[in-house]
């Protein structure tokens, strides 16, 4: 029976827990674009969400998104309350808001959705 180095089976295990991160990955952001995210958004907050606090470049990187585009998201997400700043020797930090408050975004779209049904009746 041939005997694999130690490597392959280290090398083997990290591409499944990689292969696993992506389909986790791809399902959560799936799940925020149905929750009326934009792609960009759910990029975004995912990567900031993986990074904890971070700077605009990061997240940028992170998200495979130019820095400029980042910030106009970011920008966007903190407006919906689910991103927060902080700043620190004038760099401003961003990061993911407690996940109740993207319990209470979606609340609010299920009840400005139900109004906005009622005014069609």
């Amino acid at each position: 029976m041939l005997k694999l180095p130690v490597w392959y089976y280290y090398q083997t295990e990290i591409s499944q827990l990689i292969i696993t991160n992506n389909k986790l990955s791809t399902y959560m952001k799936e799940q925020l674009e149905k929750l009326g995210f934009s792609s960009k958004e759910a990029d975004v907050y995912l990567a900031l969400l993986e990074l904890g606090t971070a700077v605009v470049s990061d997240v940028a990187k992170k998200a495979s998104i130019n820095r400029s585009t980042t910030y106009i998201l970011l920008d966007s997400l903190s407006e919906k309350g689910l991103v927060s700043t902080s700043e620190k020797q004038n760099i401003k930090y961003f990061s993911v808001t407690p996940p109740e408050r993207l319990l209470q975004h979606m609340q609010d779209l299920v009840k400005k959705n139900t109004e906005l049904v009622g005014l069609a009746h």
